[in-house]
């Protein structure tokens, strides 16, 4: 699987965020098959990713807004009870408690 820099992916955050309000250079959050276990998303607006075929630790989802984000087959660890999943595509995720 894939990886990313903190730093890296607050860029591409950023940018998705200019996508979100239709700036001309924003560019749409595209992670597909990425371990993003070590990364952390908590409070970020990230509606209409493509996080699909990823493992995200939900611990650093908290507070995020995964709202109508592509999350086909994404492996969830931890507890996610306060990320946003409205409108998302959730098909072949799955969500485990961790270790």
């Amino acid at each position: 699987m894939k990886t990313i820099t903190q730093k890296e992916l607050n860029i591409a955050i950023k940018l998705h965020a200019f996508w979100i309000h239709g700036l001309s250079n924003g560019v749409r959050l595209k992670l597909s098959g990425y371990n993003l276990i070590n990364n952390n998303f908590r409070g970020c607006d990230l509606r209409g990713s493509d996080l699909s075929h990823c493992i995200i630790s939900s611990s650093s989802l908290n507070l995020a807004n995964l709202g109508d984000a592509y999350l086909k087959d994404v492996n969830f660890i931890g507890k996610h009870p306060t990320v946003n999943f409205n409108g998302a595509y959730l098909g072949g995720a799955t969500f485990t408690q961790g270790v």
